[in-house]
Parts: C-alpha cells; structure tokens; sequence
C-alpha cells in the first residue's frame, strides 16, 4: 500500500505569520522613525521689534517610510512665534524615506518685553512596509498609527535691559519690564496687578 505525502507550500508571508508569535516584530517588516533636531527651539535675548529664526530639522532615520500628517504651531503666545514652512498646506501629508530630511523654521518677535513660550505640533506615522514583489510595500493599517511630538518654544525681550526705567530687569526678578510700578518690593496698591512680583495678586 503506497502512502502519499501531501506537501504545503505557503507564501512567504503566510510563513512569516505562522513563525511570528502575536505581539512580535515580523523580521520582515521595516518602518520609519522619527527625529528632530533640536528638541527644544529656545531663541534666547531677542532686540525689541527684531526677528530671529531657528531651524529645525526633521529626519527619518529608520529602514522604512514615515509620513509627517502635519506641521502646525498650536502655542504662539499671543502670534509672537511664527511658523515658517518650505511647503504648502496641500504638499501634507508627505513621506520621508529613511535617511532623508526636512526642515522648517520658527520665527519669532516682540514690541514687548518680558519671557515667552510657545510649541509647535508635528503628527507623524512610521509607516510598516514588507518586501512584495521584490519592492517595499506600505502597509498602512500596521504599527501603532499616527503620534504627536510637541516642541517647545522660548524666547525673551530685553532680559537684561531695564526696559521700563524702574531700576528692575528681567533677569533681576522684574516679572513686567513694560510698566515701572511692577518690579520686586513695589508696594502692592490691590489693583489687579502683582505689583511686587511674588505671585500673588492681593484682593481689595
């Protein structure tokens, strides 16, 4: 009596399901990975009525594709900070290959004195990719999806001149350079300002 034996072939793929427990990393699969540089844009003493411009890199530098959703300013304390893009709102969303770069600038000034923040928001997706077909092929739904990297911003107005002739600077402790009758030690007159800078507004 003659036995048959029945032999399976199954896809490369299928193959990579069955020898890759949930949870794990299929070997073939690569996906983007984020950086920025810096971390933080901190634009330091900025002139009165001035402009300053920091740039700021973005790079993918893992095996696969990462799509930047969007590039955003979500703080800019009072239009202080502006964002200044290389691309058009509609160029979004755009897909980084590995080791490739792109950069944006944040702009900032002030006719005020005094110490600002702000952030821009950058929403980014390493894209999952296999090998099919002898090529990458994006996988869209794999991986854990779009996320969310917040920048901080800071910058300040004459920190170290005394912007309001009251003897007070920024750096001093004066907590609003733009009035004389708010710095340090000034007499609190319990109307509505924190005349002495300790953090407290006193109430009538």
């Amino acid at each position: 009596m003659r036995t048959h034996t029945h032999h399976w072939i199954l896809p490369a793929l299928a193959m990579g399901a069955l020898l890759c427990a949930p949870g794990c990393q299929d070997p073939s699969m690569t996906q983007g990975l984020f950086s920025i540089d810096p971390t933080a844009v901190d634009l330091g003493d900025v002139p009165v009525s001035q402009y300053r411009l920091e740039t700021v890199e973005v790079e993918n530098k893992g095996e696969g594709p990462l799509e930047i959703k969007s590039i955003k300013m979500v703080d800019d304390d009072g239009g202080r900070f502006q964002l200044a893009l290389e691309l058009d709102l509609e160029d979004f969303p755009f897909v980084l290959d590995p080791e490739e770069k792109s950069v944006f600038g944040v702009e900032f000034s002030s006719d005020d004195g005094g110490m600002f923040q702000g952030t821009v928001e950058v929403i980014y997706h390493p894209l999952p990719s296999y090998l099919g077909g002898g090529r990458p092929v994006r996988d869209v739904d794999a991986g854990a999806g779009p996320q969310v990297f917040q920048l901080p911003l800071s910058a300040s107005v004459g920190a170290g001149v005394d912007m309001d002739g009251d003897g007070w600077t920024i750096e001093d402790g004066d907590c609003d350079d733009n009035n004389p009758d708010v710095y340090p030690g000034a007499p609190e007159l319990c109307d509505g300002l924190d005349s002495n800078c300790d953090g407290v507004i006193p109430f009538d």
